[in-house]
């Protein structure tokens, strides 16, 4: 009987407490996204990604900068019995002198 009163007294149709009710809740559920999603996008923004940050770190070395010394690489490699894919089993690196 509590929402037959309700109705009669304010003269409200039924639908019109379902709308308010469903407004209150998605209000409820975009105030918690906003309050979630506002601060983590600003939280990306601000910080530097691993990439940036590494070009920041590249250095431009010149040809003449470097010395050159002549190595030798060795590589033993074998194929997979199950896969038939090439794999390195070892790697041997001398510097010729």
């Amino acid at each position: 009987m509590v929402m037959k009163d309700k109705l009669y007294k304010n003269h409200h149709k039924g639908i019109y407490y379902k709308t308010r009710k469903a407004l209150i809740a998605s209000g409820i559920f975009l105030s918690l996204f906003g309050a979630i999603s506002i601060p983590t996008y600003i939280n990306y923004k601000n910080s530097k990604s691993p990439a940036a940050e590494k070009r920041e770190e590249l250095k431009v070395i010149k040809p003449e900068e470097v010395e050159f010394t002549p190595e030798r690489i060795t590589l033993d490699v074998a194929k997979c019995p199950t896969t038939g894919h090439t794999q390195v089993t070892s790697i041997e690196w001398t510097t010729i002198k």
